[in-house]
């Protein structure tokens, strides 16, 4: 019985003897976090395409948003950007591989197994070709590009003041998302000429 005593004794110290607590600066969830600095690094890509006056088939922005996208992309080093590129690369070949793997597998249990792999319809098999690639791009992609930006992000230390807002990031990353899918899922007229 003691022992309660004493705990509740020591809570109560506890509590008469604290500090109002300050109020901490306003830090996004994981996720919005790990979208802006992905919007972040995506608008430095787009701004080093457009500053040498080209234009990316299917990634088409308006002069405004070509504008923020420049003032997003400003005041931070050359090497974060690389590093995130570098990362995106890695973690796309393990994702496509990973997509690859599970497509052929997939493909091998539809067909009855690997006895059946020389009778295999050849609609049937580019049909998984063109399902892999589809996922690979539309998903796989942007999915590489999540864990990339939290690395470097973390990595460099980059403070929430210096990511975009949530609407900004919202919009980017939406237009972003449905330019890749579109292009994965139908190319582009431009891509054609």
């Amino acid at each position: 019985m003691w022992r309660a005593e004493i705990c509740t004794e020591l809570l109560l110290l506890g509590k008469s003897k604290q500090s109002p607590m300050p109020t901490a600066p306003y830090s996004p969830p994981i996720l919005e976090r790990c979208l802006a600095l992905l919007v972040r690094y995506w608008a430095f890509n787009m701004t080093l395409v457009h500053n040498r006056g080209v234009q990316w088939p299917g990634f088409g922005y308006t002069d405004a948003e070509k504008t923020e996208m420049r003032s997003i992309s400003e005041g931070y080093p050359k090497i974060e950007f690389y590093a995130w590129l570098a990362l995106v690369v890695v973690f796309v070949l393990v994702i496509f591989a990973g997509v690859a793997i599970a497509g052929m597998s997939l493909l091998t249990y539809a067909i009855g197994g690997e006895k059946n792999m020389a009778n295999t319809p050849e609609p049937l098999f580019y049909l998984a070709f063109a399902l892999q690639l589809l996922v690979s791009l539309s998903l796989g992609f942007p999915l590489a590009m999540l864990p990339a930006a939290a690395l470097v992000g973390r990595f460099f230390a980059v403070k929430n003041d210096d990511l975009p807002n949530a609407t900004k990031t919202a919009h980017y990353f939406h237009k972003l998302w449905f330019q890749i899918a579109r292009i994965a899922a139908v190319g582009d007229e431009e891509l054609s000429d």
